[in-house]
């Protein structure tokens, strides 16, 4: 499989790829609700985010495939740790955001909830990451590589002769022509 084209990586990682559905498609909804030129633009939005998922999923699908071959190899999958390293940079920023804006009661108030829940998002994936289930059955690790090793074949081999002789009779005719 071929990787994507560089742009397409780039656009299409999770966090980016995240980051810009995140700001475009309230966007499209602002731009849709107002009317007359705003739904110009919640078009052309519309069709940037779609590309973009297009983008993210090719990432994703190649992703998925590189980890299964690198595993048909003995090699050791890549570690994961894109996303939590996202999660702990969205909460240092709205944390940077809240002392900002510590003299706004509304703001602040909702900064706090929004806080609190990526708090306990970034304590939920590092939990994980350290093998706390969170709400998840904890399934024992199973290895997808499977060792077969065949001695001998299954069933007896005819050598060409008894293979030709077991032919029926209209290919034993064909045979025979062909040889003159």
């Amino acid at each position: 499989m071929k990787p994507p084209a560089p742009a397409a990586r780039v656009v299409g990682h999770p966090v980016i790829a995240g980051l810009i559905v995140l700001a475009g498609a309230p966007f499209a909804i602002v731009c849709a609700l107002r009317g007359g030129d705003g739904l110009f633009l919640a078009v052309i939005m519309g069709v940037i985010l779609e590309r973009v998922m297009r983008a993210n999923a090719s990432v994703m699908e190649y992703r998925a495939w590189k980890s299964a071959w690198d595993a048909m190899a003995d090699q050791p999958p890549r570690p994961k740790r894109g996303m939590a390293i996202a999660r702990v940079v969205v909460a240092v920023l709205a944390g940077l955001f809240a002392l900002t804006h510590i003299r706004d009661p509304q703001v602040l108030g909702g900064l706090v909830f929004i806080g609190l829940g990526l708090g306990l998002w970034v304590v939920v994936s590092i939990g994980r990451r350290l093998g706390i289930g969170f709400g998840r059955r904890a399934r024992p690790s199973t290895s997808d590589l499977v060792t077969i090793a065949v001695r001998g074949p299954v069933m007896p081999i005819p050598t060409l002769q008894q293979a030709f002789a077991m032919l029926p009779e209209h290919c034993q005719c064909l045979r025979q022509a062909a040889s003159y």
